[in-house]
Parts: C-alpha cells; structure tokens; sequence
C-alpha cells in the first residue's frame, strides 16, 4: 500500500490514517511500527493485566521513558526491578510531611543498600527552619539494633568498627593503631560536657591584666543554692622578657547562700576556694597568679548564680609581672553544677 499519510487524532477523539478499521485488528506474528505507536485510552493499568497497554512479555524500550497521569500521581513497580543508566534522579515535590521518598524492603532479613564507587552523601536541608530537619538514623523497631561507621581498605573482607552504638546502648570509638581521638570546636572556646553533665571541661585564651578590675574573666561556673563543684584550671601565658609561666590550681566552690565558706572576692582575705596551686615563672622570685571568685548575688545571694573566676599577674616590686598578657587555659568542673563557660 503506498498512501503514507500519518496518524492523527481529532478533537473529538477518532483517529485517521492511511488505513482505518473500525473494529479490532488480530496479528497473529510480530507487528513493527516505523514511526510512533500511540494508544489513546485512558483506562488504568491494573495488577490483573487490564489497562489501556497490556504486554504479557518483556518489555524493552530503547529510549527515554516517562511513567505517570499528572503531577500528583506517582508510579509504583511491584516486580524486582534492574536499572542499568548513567544517571538516575528520582524527586518528590510534595510540600508536606508525608510526601517524600520511600525505600522499604519489607522481606524477611530484607535489607536496603546504597553503594557508590567514590561517596554517598545523605543531607537533611532543614530549609524551614533551624533544627527543624536533618538526618536520623534509627537502628531497630521490634528488637534495638546496631548502629555501624565502618573502614575499609580490605576490599569488603574486614571492615573496621570506628563508631559502635550496640544494641545496648552502649557506645564504643575505636582509632586505627596510633590514631588520634580529637575533639575541635569552630569558636574559640571548646567546651565538653560528659558523665551526665557532671564533667564540664572548656579550653580559652583570656587577656589578663595586672589589676583585678581590669583582667578578664577566665571562666564562669554557674551553681543551684546547696550545690558544689571541684574546679581545676591549668594554665600558661608569657612572662617578663616573654618568658612562660605556668599556673596548676584546684578551686572547691560551694553555693551557701552567700554565708562562708562560699567564695567572697570582697572578704579580707578574699576567699576563692583555693586548696592547692602552684606556679612556675622562670628566674623571677617574687611573681604570683592572683585568683578571685565572684558570686553574682544580682538576683539574690540564694538564687542560682554564676561564680566568675578571674586571674591576674601580680609581683613584690620587681616588676617582673606583664601589665598584660595572653593567658591559654583549660578549665575543668567536676561536681553538682548548672553549666561551666
């Protein structure tokens, strides 16, 4: 047959061509369609093999192909399914909490697995505000689970355990053999917080003066009405001639209410809770640390209030102690305390 004119569908719905039959067509071997293959009913596909296109084998398509019926609806595929492309990019645009995109594998033992030959990275934007998204990891539902971060350099025969969270609760890091475990912070003061808040530790550098109503505050330990705390400061700054000193010292500091012996920067002598500490300045002979602890009795001597630990230089008449220097500290509070800064 030699008429070549295209399909084409009208708005009303019918269909013409070079030839038309209007009943059905049987072809009893293969049938090639040159050009374009379009079915225009707009039945839905069913599990049962109803639909508008049933192929009851293999399908192939050698090009792009597009799956759906509008904005809203999505494409399920409830067979095994093999993707070989060179990229693929699956994105969910609803805008609330149950939209999105899910992966289960809901077999007994199933498991889901994400494999990348450079990196896979998980992020959760939290675009509508801070701590309002981000990344969870949930090991167990029925039974706890384990929680892995694994190194590998045997090509998947022995992977090592870096961070353990087992299944019963326990946590375990593990460094490689002369590896370090460190903790940094992007401000310039790190603090940690352990043993159920009752370890604080903070490091800081400080500009400390030789005045004590000059000299900066070092660190700020804040304590309940009946509470106490060990507080240990380990400290170094440079000295006459930009010699170091160093300074070791253990404060006991204990909220009485204002009533002694709680720390009293004003009494004569003052009390700062000092038992021990120790110093070392080089060559100098008569140079001191001189330590204060002020309670903030603003919003009453019984309140919750901060103790201001504070540091300053101090000689006999040498003149050996700096007017002003950089004094790099670790602070570390031990005890029953609201917070250490």
């Amino acid at each position: 047959m030699a008429d070549v004119t295209d399909a084409s569908t009208d708005a009303n719905g019918d269909v013409f061509g070079a030839v038309r039959l209007a009943g059905g067509l049987a072809v009893e071997k293969s049938a090639h369609v040159k050009q374009k293959l379009r079915v225009l009913s707009d039945e839905d596909g069913t599990a049962a093999g109803a639909g508008a296109l049933y192929v009851a084998g293999g399908a192939a398509v050698n090009g792009y192909a597009y799956l759906g019926k509008d904005a809203s609806h999505s494409v399920t595929l409830n067979a095994d399914l093999t993707a070989t492309v060179d990229a693929v990019s699956i994105t969910a645009t609803a805008d609330d909490d149950a939209g999105g995109i899910a992966l289960t594998s809901s077999g007994a033992n199933g498991t889901v697995t994400a494999t990348a030959k450079e990196a896979v990275a998980v992020a959760g934007w939290s675009d509508s505000a801070t701590g309002a998204g981000g990344v969870t990891l949930v090991a167990g539902r029925t039974n706890a689970g384990t929680i892995k971060l694994q190194q590998d350099s045997s090509g998947g025969i022995a992977p090592s355990d870096r961070i353990v969270v087992s299944s019963d609760g326990s946590v375990t890091v593990t460094t490689e053999s002369n590896g370090d475990l460190t903790f940094q912070s992007e401000g310039s003061a790190p603090r940690t917080v352990s043993l159920n808040a009752r370890r604080a530790e903070t490091s800081k550098t400080v500009a400390i003066t030789n005045a004590a109503a000059s000299t900066a505050t070092l660190a700020t330990v804040n304590l309940e009405s009946g509470t106490a705390c060990v507080v240990l400061v380990r400290a170094q700054c440079a000295w006459g001639d930009g010699k170091p000193a160093t300074l070791s010292a253990e404060l006991h500091i204990a909220h009485h209410d204002g009533a002694a012996p709680e720390p009293d920067a004003s009494a004569t002598p003052p009390r700062a809770g000092v038992r021990r500490a120790s110093a070392e300045f080089g060559d100098s002979t008569d140079s001191a640390f001189e330590i204060l602890v002020t309670p903030d009795d603003s919003g009453g001597a019984a309140a919750t209030k901060d103790f201001v630990i504070t540091v300053f230089t101090a000689d006999a008449g040498s003149g050996d102690a700096p007017a002003a220097t950089n004094l790099t500290a670790v602070v570390v509070a031990e005890g029953t305390f609201v917070s250490l800064s």
